[in-house]
């Protein structure tokens, strides 16, 4: 009788859950030993092939949390007799990979990556990619809409390398150059025409620009699975030099330390503080300076701006202390971000305060997932920043620091393992959020300068998304945005759109054939605006259309080490404007191959 009872007393002690819907596993752990496991559940993440635009594409920004859950168990499993497991074969590795395409408006494409293979503590490896056009935009007998040669291209390359010492620390570096180039295309014929001179008196130097970017990256970090002290360290060191004189050096320091401390009936509480610096200098070399479409002595060339002044020193430094601890399911993410900034102002040290607070809950088995927060940073705005952003920008552009803060909501909610449904919205808070404004001392228009605005915006999206195993994955979704400009000069907020559309589709027929669609729409956006002084108020004159575009790729596998594939950028054929006075290339058609070379 005392066994038994014992027996219901283990029985009813173990928590067995049972689920009748067959869309969701059923999960058995069992385990021998006296420590606490923790298993992190996280979905696979397909990776295939992503598909750009000619000029840009849409960024998209992604976030999942890890809910670790942990399990403990009384029961002990019956001890069995040790089995010989037959060794298999080593499976055949392939440490390279090279892609080569080419498309119209003379557009090839080039990448190429190796690897080392299997090792216990070293891995290194270098990467080169390589993209261009030397097309044209436009017909030449119409001069409104021919805007000459839009020449661009951008080649990386990269080495890194990562070192375990002792199974407990990774020292990792990375050596990167990049070369970017462009052409100030944004003028047509007839523009042309108002300062009587015709596109043959041009030459494409005379509106070209280029950078060489070189950074190192080395770092350390804990691995240790088992130490409740973690540590982790990087210094950044970039160099951007320009085609017109300019140079930008950065170095940027950044690192921390956690603990976790064992509580006795809260779980685990992890305390944590991070430190950065983040430095630059500016400098202008007058000896290289260039004449930017110096036609004649009608025209205006590019001249450094009176009043700015390359800083010796621009500083940023940041302060983040946290934790992390759940509570009654809740997990907390707790802390206050501070800001030392000597980067807009010359020797003034500016001190900002940001919040850095998540809360997370997981409700029905995880099904259901809410997080909110807020948080908050000030970021530098670099040369080298800006460039990749709007490459039309002008030499020397005016610097500043972003700051933000954020107030954020996020649902999450699993339907079944295959459809998952996530809407978030947002307040924000702003001081110099970059933007653009064509600068007047560019006759032709084509050359932009920098505008820092103040404002608020609001946003509400979602996004759904299904999952049919690795064969087929879909995602549409979209966000609306309301912007509120609170400038001290009312000046208009530019290049914020109201809304943006998108949906995505990749499609795995048994790892032979692949294919990827994408169709994006985004909503027109103010580029430009005069004073009316009739109703002394500033008004729009200028407005870059509705952007819709779809995008298509295929790739056919022929085996693991060959396949080929085609690719369509803009297959609706649009004419886009990313910026005032620049249009894109309408379709284009990259067709190529790919090839691995397989270790012995």
């Amino acid at each position: 009788m005392s066994f038994a009872l014992l027996l219901l007393l283990s029985l009813g002690s173990m928590r067995l859950f049972a689920q009748s819907d067959s869309s969701v596993y059923n999960e058995s752990v069992l385990i021998h030993g006296s420590f606490t496991p923790v298993i992190d559940r996280f979905d696979k993440i397909n990776v295939a092939p992503a598909i750009t635009d000619t000029s840009s594409a849409l960024d998209y920004h992604f976030g999942y949390q890890l809910d670790p859950h942990r399990l403990s168990s009384i029961f002990v499993p019956s001890r069995f007799k040790a089995v010989r497991v037959v060794g298999e074969p080593r499976t055949r590795l392939y440490h390279s990979y090279l892609r080569l395409g080419f498309g119209n408006y003379w557009s090839p494409l080039f990448d190429a990556y190796y690897n080392s293979t299997t090792s216990h503590n070293l891995n290194y490896g270098i990467r080169l990619n390589h993209r261009s056009s030397w097309g044209t935009i436009g017909d030449e007998k119409k001069p409104e809409t021919y805007y000459g040669p839009n020449h661009f291209s951008l080649t990386d390359v990269a080495l890194f390398g990562k070192y375990i010492v002792n199974e407990r620390m990774q020292v990792f570096t990375d050596l990167a150059y990049q070369n970017d180039y462009n052409l100030y295309y944004g003028f047509n014929d007839t523009t042309l025409s108002h300062f009587n001179y015709t596109r043959g008196d041009l030459k494409t130097a005379d509106y070209k620009t280029a950078y060489n970017h070189i950074g190192w990256n080395v770092g350390v970090r804990n691995i240790s699975p088992t130490s409740r002290f973690d540590y982790d360290a990087r210094l950044f060191l970039g160099d951007l030099m320009g085609s017109y004189g300019q140079n930008e050096f950065n170095m940027r320091l950044d690192g921390g330390v956690a603990y976790r401390f064992k509580l006795s009936q809260m779980g685990d509480l992890l305390a944590a503080l991070r430190l950065s610096l983040d430095g630059y200098s500016q400098n202008i070399d007058n000896t290289l300076l260039q004449p930017l479409l110096h036609i004649s002595d009608t025209m205006a060339s590019w001249q450094p701006d009176s009043s700015y002044t390359p800083h010796s020193a621009r500083l940023l430094m940041g302060l983040n202390p946290y934790a992390e601890i759940t509570i009654g399911g809740v997990r907390v993410h707790a802390g206050l971000r501070v800001a030392l900034d000597r980067y807009g102002e010359r020797d003034v040290m500016n001190t900002y305060f940001f919040p850095d607070v998540t809360l997370s809950r997981s409700f029905m088995d995880d099904a259901l997932g809410i997080t909110l927060g807020a948080v908050g940073n000030d970021e530098a705005v670099s040369w080298n920043s800006i460039r990749t952003i709007n490459p039309y920008i002008m030499p020397c552009a005016d610097v500043q620091s972003y700051r933000y803060n954020n107030f954020f909501g996020n649902v999450r909610y699993n339907f079944s393992k295959k459809l998952e449904l996530n809407v978030h919205a947002s307040y924000m808070l702003y001081d110099n959020r970059l933007s653009f404004l064509p600068n007047a001392n560019y006759l032709l228009n084509n050359v932009f300068g920098t505008k820092y605005e103040s404002g608020q915006q609001l946003s509400v999206g979602g996004d759904f998304s299904f999952v049919n195993d690795e064969m087929i994955a879909l995602s549409v979704g979209g966000n609306y945005y309301h912007h509120i400009a609170v400038d001290n000069d009312s000046l208009p907020a530019l290049y914020l759109p109201p809304f943006d559309l998108h949906f995505r589709a990749d499609i795995n027929y048994n790892d032979r054939l692949l294919m990827h669609l994408q169709l994006m729409m985004v909503g027109a956006m103010d580029a430009n605006f005069d004073y009316d002084a009739t109703a002394a108020e500033y008004v729009i004159t200028e407005t870059t259309p509705l952007r819709y575009g779809l995008n298509f790729e295929i790739e056919y596998r022929h085996n693991k080490a060959l396949s080929a594939f085609l690719r369509i950028d803009n297959l609706l054929f649009q004419r886009y404007y990313y910026w005032q006075n620049y249009p894109s290339q309408r379709a284009l058609f990259t067709i190529g191959a790919t090839y691995t070379i397989p270790t012995k």
